[in-house]
């Protein structure tokens, strides 16, 4: 049968899925986690901006001075376009690093969870497993680092922007 296909007739039948509370488990933890990740990403764009309008209005003086000198409005946009790279650079490796230590110790950090919060986080009677599984995606991970470059890189766009557009005499 189809997913959404009605049961009818004199004999049901009954999907693995349907009956395992395992398989939707895993199903929602899914949906969440994609869910969490589309708001942290959301999250770290705003964050991205707010940091490097921030370096901008700090630097006001710094941009003034090299325009003076002779770098172009196109050099001011790529310094601070670079810096907003960088930066989400720094903090996808500090992420790819900590996130493999982790994975590494999951069942160290389980059974943490475990003690510190009183209750078993992956309980075997819904789980169905004593050791946390885990698999490492190389795809999944290659698509979150771009979308985490991507998002700064569009992130620290305005504010850049806004940079290469000072007037050289009004930020002296």
């Amino acid at each position: 049968l189809k997913r959404d296909e009605p049961r009818t007739g004199p004999l049901l039948v009954y999907r693995y899925q349907d009956l395992n509370s395992m398989f939707r488990a895993l199903e929602l933890q899914r949906s969440l986690a994609a869910l969490v990740l589309g708001c942290l990403f959301v999250a770290a764009g705003f964050a991205v901006v707010a940091v490097t309008t921030m370096i901008v209005l700090q630097k006001t003086r710094d941009i003034g001075t090299v325009r003076a000198l002779g770098l172009s409005r196109g050099g001011v946009l790529r310094t601070f376009v670079c810096y907003g790279v960088a930066t989400s650079l720094a903090g996808v490796a500090i992420g790819l690093a900590l996130g493999a230590f982790i994975l590494d110790r999951i069942d160290w950090v389980r059974q943490t969870l475990a003690w510190m919060l009183g209750h078993d986080v992956f309980p075997v009677s819904l789980y169905g497993m004593k050791t946390v599984p885990h698999e490492v995606s190389w795809v999944v991970v290659l698509v979150i680092v771009a979308m985490a470059v991507g998002v700064s890189f569009f992130g620290s766009l305005l504010p850049a922007w806004r940079a290469a557009r000072l007037n050289v005499v009004e930020s002296l």
